[in-house]
């Protein structure tokens, strides 16, 4: 550590000058790299959170929960969809959630059929069929390491004022 630490303080231009080419060429490289700590395993569970227009009753609620679990399950693959309503700590009446189980793996019979074809699938032909409704749905692959969301992205608004909360 010594005979190092002297040839540093030494050539001391010479460190600073790769220390500042190393941190410049950090952020260019990590756009190249595109790396991911854990890969995106097809875990066979998707999770459809659903908030309904404030006001919404459990009763209205649950409808809209059982009309789109009833069209998720038309989808290919999927052996499990589980509704639950209010499963927040607030229990709130207009909040639900379809917990969606498709077949294993090595048990799917339709070829080209995974995870994130049918987390697409439900994108593409489920939730238009619910527009117009004021429904907030989010889909995202649930992961066996936490409980925490996985979306790419998550933006949270918050206000007293529910007219300008819509509008943004």
């Amino acid at each position: 550590y010594g005979s190092v630490l002297h040839l540093a303080i030494r050539f001391w231009p010479v460190v600073v000058v790769t220390s500042a080419v190393v941190l410049w060429s950090t952020g260019p490289l990590l756009k190249i790299v595109h790396f991911n700590f854990l890969p995106d395993d097809d875990e066979s569970q998707i999770s459809c959170m659903v908030r309904c227009p404030e006001g919404t009753s459990i009763e209205g609620t649950h409808k809209i929960m059982d009309e789109m679990a009833a069209e998720a399950r038309k989808l290919p693959e999927f052996k499990l969809v589980l509704i639950t309503i209010g499963d927040d700590q607030l229990q709130t009446a207009n909040l639900g959630s379809l917990y969606i189980r498709m077949n294993e793996v090595e048990d799917r019979t339709t070829p080209g059929v995974d995870q994130f074809t049918n987390m697409d699938l439900l994108r593409k032909k489920v939730i238009p069929m619910f527009a117009g409704r004021g429904l907030t749905i989010s889909i995202q692959k649930i992961s066996v390491f936490s409980n925490s969301s996985n979306a790419a992205i998550q933006i949270s608004v918050f206000g007293p004022d529910l007219a300008k909360l819509t509008q943004y």
